[in-house]
């Protein structure tokens, strides 16, 4: 268990468990579905499933940059600020 979790940093093991907890629970799901007797196309579905999740992952981070620009910009303009003053404060 030490070598997994050394093999993946935060992020990543973060990440690594998100999806690995999506597929198992689209699985689930569909096991229980399958008792109805109609057929499900796992693969199909997944797709959808991870297209949708893409999608939408797309659409919030064009809709969040705007926003972290400005205040990364503000942020990086108050930090040169300082360092201009500084210089001639010397």
């Amino acid at each position: 268990m030490k070598k997994l979790r050394n093999a993946f940093p935060g992020a990543a093991r973060l990440l690594l468990l998100t999806a690995l907890f999506s597929c198992l629970l689209a699985v689930l799901a569909f096991a229980s579905d399958a008792g109805t007797g109609s057929s499900v196309d796992i693969t199909g579905e997944l797709v959808k499933a991870f297209q949708s999740i893409a999608d939408m992952m797309i659409s919030t981070i064009f809709a969040t940059v705007p926003v972290v620009m400005s205040v990364m910009s503000a942020l990086l303009a108050v930090q040169f600020g300082i360092r201009f003053f500084k210089r001639f404060a010397k």
